[in-house]
């Protein structure tokens, strides 16, 4: 059976975590939380920002425990051949050149690869040098993020031979890999929860491994029976029933979770990470 991980279990003992999910659902601030948690054990840590999501939000923060990076996959595949040719620039004029920009823009999966593969270097050690304790990517939402984790095993199989063949099956082994975790977040709602439960089995079928699942902006519970006779205590009342048939649901599919609260008081953005995270314990 799964169960919450809120207390007295080891979690983030991963080096690099790939967090998805539907749009709107807090999954950049879910990975933003996920690396100032883990900074407070870890020295090295990197946020990784596929969609510059990140690029103004900690300006004001100046006690930042970790690094914010901005990737895509151009820039990730412009790195590997400057690595392999040794001549710093070469990528960025080869892939600036227009006719070319078109070309790789409708290769299928190029640019996702080029991402993993920068993912994947320290672990495969290949690749211009990435060095970091622990890892967060802020992937995509979940049916671009499923296409990202495919395109190493369409690559695999469709080129048999040769050097683009030998570092697809190593970022899949590195996938697959007890290096590698999988994270889906979701806000408590039932039938988002089963479409999300989909990816997540999808994500087994590829790595072999289960997804951790964060269910994200948890309404304050009651302890006691509201008054229903109150619009808002009834609400919060019919949240808290959805949110343990949730809890239910994860439970019977035998997925691990953790709980993140809706925040409306955040001071400052660290502040915001600070209490989405808070139940959250590293042991």
């Amino acid at each position: 059976m799964g169960k919450p991980l809120l207390s007295g279990v080891s979690i983030f003992q991963e080096e690099i975590f790939f967090v998805t999910g539907k749009g709107g659902v807090g999954k950049s601030s879910v990975a933003a939380a996920i690396a100032h948690k883990i900074a407070k054990t870890s020295n090295d840590v990197k946020l990784v920002d596929l969609d510059q999501y990140f690029r103004n939000m900690f300006e004001q923060d100046k006690q930042i425990d970790f690094s914010v990076e901005e990737w895509t996959g151009m820039k990730c595949l412009s790195e590997y051949v400057d690595h392999l040719v040794k001549l710093r620039g070469l990528g960025k004029l080869f892939f600036d050149n227009p006719v070319m920009s078109k070309l790789l823009n409708i290769a299928p999966g190029l640019f996702e690869l080029a991402i993993l593969g920068k993912l994947s270097s320290k672990q495969r050690e290949h690749g211009p040098p990435l060095s970091y304790d622990k890892l967060i990517l802020d992937s995509y939402a979940t049916g671009h993020s499923l296409s990202m984790l495919k395109a190493p095993f369409v690559m695999a199989e469709s080129i048999t031979r040769g050097p683009m063949h030998v570092q697809s099956q190593g970022i899949i082994s590195v996938l697959q890999s007890e290096a590698f975790q999988p994270v889906v977040v979701v806000t408590p709602e039932l039938m988002a929860v089963e479409e999300s439960i989909e990816l997540a089995t999808e994500i087994e079928r590829l790595l072999g491994k289960k997804s951790l699942f964060v269910i994200n902006r948890i309404y304050k519970e009651f302890a006691d029976l509201p008054d229903l006779e109150n619009p808002w205590e009834k609400f919060l009342y019919q949240k808290k029933n959805e949110l343990d048939k949730v809890r239910e649901l994860l439970e019977a599919k035998s997925y691990q979770y953790l709980e993140s609260p809706l925040v409306t008081n955040a001071e400052t953005s660290l502040d915001l990470l600070e209490k989405m995270g808070a139940q959250w314990k590293i042991s």
